[in-house]
């Protein structure tokens, strides 16, 4: 399941189980859209990823563990500044939006108690990780928006945080659908509900009214009656995961699961492994074919060099033999044979203008 509006507010509602009251021990950045806060709260060590990728974004905890790179980048180094040793206040979502903050409170140079936000944007190929401070400026983020980008919202560090634009659809915990006609207009009607959501309820319906089925499925999310499972395939191998156990599904193939974190992790970490695999492989394909292009050019240059080194060495000799044997040269010749005193003597044939003296014609090959 996609990490829909309804998704989001289940992981919201477990980060604030997990975390409330936790301190930040560490900052890492295995990946280049990845971010990883190691807290310890509730006597034990939290770990809390957060995925900006935009076929994987995600926003959970995991037990996960991976190797990080030999030096941070910029943006991590800013996240380890501000952030550890901070502590995890609350994680608040947007009106049912696919945007989280994550208020924490850390210390200021002064070492006066300062609140910063973490802002999760988890809308695909625009995901984005903003540090804010208090009064909601930007200090960094990690992937940086400028006009040039977008003429609609620039995320800048010294820029105030803006939400995204209104889509103009309705909060599906405050108003309830009159009529339903399709699991398409379900999911585009209603904020944070996702195409596999709508047609959820519409299973739900076949054992009652359509309406009815919206508002059993969202008070489900509104009162965190939650029940994380994961759909498998006939092997046993992970296909999607889900906040509630589906109706659409056989029990069979929905194995539970104590969180929606460890679901999300056993769903998506091997996908995302064998994704950044396919990624790091086109990358390396890439940078295969760019240094074959440069050694074939350069092997052509070099080549071309070589053929005029060639052609040079000819042309000086000829300079040179037509040099130290001007008086053998006639006037208005086209070509004329001299013995090479580099080459035994033996005859050497050179290429005249018949316009121009044996002098002018050996101070052209010179200049050649």
């Amino acid at each position: 399941m996609p990490m829909d509006g309804l998704t989001i507010g289940a992981i919201v509602f477990e980060l604030n189980e997990a975390l409330a009251g936790g301190r930040i021990d560490k900052v890492n950045q295995p990946e280049n859209d990845e971010i990883h806060l190691l807290l310890y709260a509730g006597g034990e060590q939290r770990k809390l990823l957060i995925c900006t990728g935009a076929a994987n974004a995600r926003l959970h905890l995991t037990e996960i563990s991976k190797s990080n790179p030999p030096s941070a980048s910029p943006f991590c180094m800013l996240l380890r500044k501000h952030l550890t040793g901070a502590r995890f206040l609350r994680a608040r979502q947007v009106e049912n939006e696919r945007i989280v903050f994550l208020s924490l409170e850390g210390r200021n140079d002064f070492h006066e108690p300062e609140e910063k936000r973490l802002i999760v944007e988890i809308m695909g190929k625009h995901s984005n990780l903003i540090l804010t401070d208090q009064n909601g400026r930007i200090l960094d983020c990690i992937r940086r928006v400028n006009a040039a980008m977008s003429r609609i919202r620039q995320l800048q560090p010294g820029l105030s945080y803006r939400l995204p634009p209104s889509q103009g659809r309705t909060d599906p915990f405050t108003h309830s659908p009159e009529t339903i006609s399709s699991p398409r207009y379900l999911a585009d009607s209603f904020t944070g509900l996702s195409r596999q959501a709508a047609e959820e309820i519409y299973a739900r319906a076949e054992s009652s009214t359509l309406k009815s089925a919206f508002d059993g499925y969202i008070d489900l999310y509104r009162t965190h009656t939650f029940s994380p499972v994961v759909l498998v395939d006939e092997q046993n191998e992970p296909l999607d995961y889900f906040a509630v156990k589906q109706m659409r599904f056989q029990d069979a193939r929905q194995k539970p699961y104590d969180s929606l974190s460890l679901a999300i992790d056993a769903c998506v970490s091997e996908r995302d492994a064998a994704l950044r695999r396919q990624e790091r492989a086109r990358d390396l394909r890439q940078k295969i074919r760019s240094l074959i292009e440069k050694t074939e050019k350069k092997r052509a240059q070099q080549a071309e060099k070589a053929q005029e080194c060639a052609e040079m060495e000819t042309l000086r000799i000829s300079g040179e033999l037509l040099t130290a044997n001007l008086f053998r040269v006639p006037r208005g010749a086209s070509e004329i044979s001299l013995p090479n005193f580099y080459d035994d003597m033996r005859p050497f044939s050179i290429p005249l203008d018949p316009t121009l003296s044996g002098a002018a014609n050996a101070q052209k090959f010179f200049k050649k």
